[in-house]
């Protein structure tokens, strides 16, 4: 498990929620039922994916068709030099909003890089 620091929005052990539910979420195959309100908020606030009102909107847009789902997690692949699907980086450092939340971003893209070939994300 990797080690998460607390910021201002997300205390360590959230950080730690998150990431966990962000695993069974992709190894689950991206299903609805597995989409956690705590994994659609740190997408929503803290992953540049802006201007999406609820977790089911959200869901609908990025996962419900194949090609909006391979649009999300290229952000998250960094075969793909996790390429923003809306507007900014998750990994880089500096002047950014993200910035503390790099370590809970960079741990949820090695574990995307761990679990795309074994799953069914893509068929």
């Amino acid at each position: 498990m990797p080690e998460f620091k607390s910021v201002e929005f997300l205390t360590a052990q959230e950080k730690k929620q998150v990431y966990n539910a962000w695993v069974r979420f992709v190894k689950g195959g991206c299903k609805y039922s597995q989409f956690s309100n705590a994994l659609y908020k740190h997408l929503h606030l803290h992953c540049g994916f802006i201007a999406h009102y609820n977790r089911a909107g959200f869901y609908d847009l990025y996962f419900a068709d194949e090609g909006q789902k391979a649009k999300f997690f290229r952000q998250f692949d960094r075969s793909q030099s996790c390429k923003p699907a809306e507007g900014y980086w998750v990994l880089t450092g500096g002047n950014d909003v993200t910035q503390g939340y790099h370590d809970i971003n960079n741990a949820m893209v090695d574990a995307y890089t761990e679990l795309k070939d074994q799953t069914n994300l893509f068929s």
